[in-house]
C-alpha cells in the first residue's frame, strides 16, 4: 500500500517558481485514514471510493448514475462504497447513497479525504479537485467527464486511470442537456 507523507510531496519548479509565497501546510491524515482502515477491516472488502460532486453544474454527473456504477462496482468485483464529499455536499453525497444500498457516507476536509484516499482501492469522480489529489496520492481513478468537462485536458494524469466522457459533436459541450 502507498505510503505518503504530503510534507515531502514536491512542489514543481520547473515552473521558474524559485520559493513559494506560502508555506505548505502540515496536513493531518490520521483522521480519514484511521476511519477508512477500521471500515475496511469491519467490512473485509477493498474500499471504492464515489466523490460525486463538481464545483459546476454542468460537470456533474447525476447521483443516481454514480450510485447505480458504484453498485455495480461492488457487486460484482466485491467492494466496500464510500460515498465522499465535504459536508457542504451532503445533501449529492446522501442522493448518490440512496442508489448505491450498502454504502456508507464520508464527509470531511480535504486532509481527512485525502487519508481516506490512501488507504483505499480506486476512486470513482467526476472532473473534480479530489479526482488531481487522489491521482497525485496513487490512487488509481475511474473519472467520467460531462458537459464543458475535456477528459483529454482536465483528467487524472498518471497510468492506470480511465477518463470517460461522451461521444458529441458540441465536445466539450457547454450546455446542460
Amino acid at each position: 500500500k502507498l505510503e505518503v507523507d504530503p510534507s515531502s510531496l514536491p512542489w514543481p519548479t520547473d515552473f521558474g517558481t524559485k520559493e513559494l509565497p506560502w508555506k505548505w501546510p502540515a496536513l493531518d491524515f490520521g483522521v480519514g485514514r484511521q476511519w477508512l482502515r477500521d471500515l475496511r477491516e469491519k467490512s473485509g472488502k477493498p474500499v471504492l471510493l464515489v466523490q460525486p460532486s463538481t464545483s459546476r453544474r454542468d460537470r456533474s454527473w447525476a447521483p443516481e448514475y454514480f450510485g447505480r456504477a458504484a453498485r455495480l462496482a461492488a457487486d460484482t468485483l466485491g467492494l466496500q462504497v464510500v460515498v465522499i464529499g465535504h459536508p457542504d455536499e451532503k445533501s449529492r453525497v446522501d442522493a448518490t447513497a440512496e442508489h448505491c444500498p450498502g454504502s456508507v457516507p464520508f464527509l470531511a476536509n480535504i486532509p481527512a479525504l485525502a487519508g481516506a484516499m490512501v488507504e483505499s482501492h480506486r476512486l470513482l469522480t467526476g472532473d473534480t479537485g479530489p479526482m488531481h489529489l487522489a491521482a497525485a496520492l496513487g490512487l488509481l481513478n475511474i473519472s467520467v467527464h460531462v458537459g464543458s468537462s475535456w477528459p483529454f485536458e482536465t483528467g487524472p494524469f498518471g497510468r492506470g486511470h480511465v477518463a470517460i466522457g461522451p461521444r458529441t459533436v458540441c465536445r466539450p459541450c457547454r450546455q446542460e442537456q
